[in-house]
């Protein structure tokens, strides 16, 4: 029995796999969007041009030279805010980056 569950198991994850492969392929979204991206009614990928900026100007300060710390600073101090509303954290901000390519 114990076997018969893995194999179950295995095969479950071969077919997610596949079909979330499948809709990356498709440019659908699979989950939560990157930050600068949302999800259209079909399911496909478009920029959203208030956080685009926003990774623009992370860019920018960061080309400057500018620490995490900084960077979520002058955001703040900006009014500029997450999808939930908060602050950004330097953690936060720089997951966001990496995602998007920024170093």
């Amino acid at each position: 029995m114990d076997s018969v569950s893995q194999w179950d198991r295995e095969v479950i994850g071969e077919r997610t796999s596949a079909i979330l492969q499948d809709l990356k392929a498709q440019g659908k979204s699979t989950g939560n969007p990157n930050y600068g991206f949302e999800a259209a009614e079909d399911g496909k990928l478009i920029e959203n041009e208030q956080e685009q900026a926003v990774l623009q100007r992370v860019a920018e300060l960061r080309a400057r030279g500018k620490s995490w710390a900084r960077v979520a600073s002058t955001l703040t101090d900006a009014g500029v805010r997450t999808r939930r509303g908060t602050v950004f954290s330097r953690q936060g901000l720089s997951k966001i980056a990496k995602r998007a390519g920024i170093k």
